[in-house]
């Protein structure tokens, strides 16, 4: 049988959406896909990697398979004190849920003097301005450990579409108040696939 270019294209359009509405989704307007990101997508071919797409806030990026997502917890008395912030997505280490990756929106105006108030370590300095550093296509905000004997999450934050998208890469805490050496070499390589739409 021979089957002409025209239907050809058709029948692999119609796998393809076939396919992608049977990616698991969530509430928030998330996909989770689960093909390797492809070389021009992150510069170089990572396999065994997923894919996270929020349709709602317009972004995706790709995580290693090693890491899973779990279920949000329930709002506490953080999320009443602060209700201009909301929690997208949280990825769990497969071995080690003490290693992490929350994903959060401030839907505040994106401010660089907002965000060393509400999001330094050390609290507001008036004299401070975050500055931004080139990962990928776009420009983010680093906020390393603090002081005190509590372990802190290495967070990046990045203007998206006018608010303030943060990635907080946590632990495993190992005789350290910061992330693993480990998380910290995996942090750009996830942020470099980050990307708006």
């Amino acid at each position: 049988m021979i089957i002409s270019r025209p239907c050809l294209c058709l029948a692999l359009l119609i796998a393809s959406v076939a396919a992608y509405s049977r990616s698991p989704s969530n509430a928030n307007g998330a996909t989770f896909v689960e093909r390797a990101p492809q070389r021009e997508e992150v510069g170089t071919n990572l396999r065994h990697w997923r894919k996270y797409i929020n349709r709602q806030y317009g972004f995706s990026f790709w995580y290693p398979d090693t890491y899973r997502p779990r279920a949000l917890p329930p709002p506490d008395s953080w999320d009443k004190v602060r209700p201009y912030q909301k929690r997208l997505l949280l990825l769990e280490r497969r071995d080690d849920p003490d290693a992490n990756l929350w994903i959060g929106i401030d839907l505040r105006p994106f401010n660089l003097s907002t965000m060393s108030h509400s999001h330094s370590k050390g609290g507001m300095d008036p004299d401070w301005t975050p500055v931004g550093h080139p990962i990928g296509r776009h420009t983010f905000y680093f906020f390393g450990p603090g002081g005190g004997g509590v372990n802190y999450t290495d967070d990046y934050f990045v203007e998206l579409k006018g608010k303030t998208l943060g990635f907080y890469f946590g632990g495993p805490y190992v005789n350290s108040n910061q992330p693993s050496r480990e998380t910290q070499l995996l942090e750009p390589k996830i942020l470099n696939t980050f990307r708006t739409f």
